[in-house]
């Protein structure tokens, strides 16, 4: 399965392309699983609306679905000519933020839902990948520092 969808800077976009992806993985992720992806996922689409740096302000985002391999993957890409981002190297742990915070706790929730994160810029653009086990099997997260995408 390879399924990609586009969404603009507007951030009311993104609740509605949340919950189409949510519904297409459905058949794919343990129920088990299925909050934790919608979690990561609105999380990580909503940082990259409100915080990519675009110099018009506008182009698409990319957003693919992939399953590969016992893995959901998701795959979010900003657009063209988006600055680099530096992701950080050491994300806080979730019980070490502050729980009443306005904000600053993307990140670490997007670690703690996922089974595995990756970030790179590939081609002069940001990415985040983001993998989910497919399997019930209530496994320990991997938490895998080699996921790999490669463009079909």
């Amino acid at each position: 399965m390879k399924l990609t969808f586009t969404m603009t800077k507007d951030i009311h976009e993104s609740d509605a392309l949340v919950l189409k992806l949510c519904e297409e993985v459905r058949p794919y992720l343990p129920e088990s699983a299925a909050g934790s992806f919608e979690i990561a996922l609105s999380e990580a689409i909503t940082n990259a609306v409100k915080h990519a740096d675009i110099p018009d302000g506008s182009g698409p985002f990319e957003v693919m679905l992939l399953k590969r391999c016992g893995l959901l993957v998701v795959v979010i890409t900003d657009p063209p000519g988006t600055k680099t981002f530096y992701f950080p190297k050491t994300i806080q742990p979730l019980d070490e933020i502050d729980a009443f915070a306005e904000s600053g706790r993307g990140n670490s929730l997007i670690q703690a839902c996922a089974d595995s994160v990756r970030y790179c810029v590939r081609k002069g653009r940001n990415r985040l990948l983001m993998a989910f086990n497919t399997e019930d099997a209530g496994a320990e997260k991997s938490k895998s520092k080699n996921l790999e995408v490669h463009d079909a």
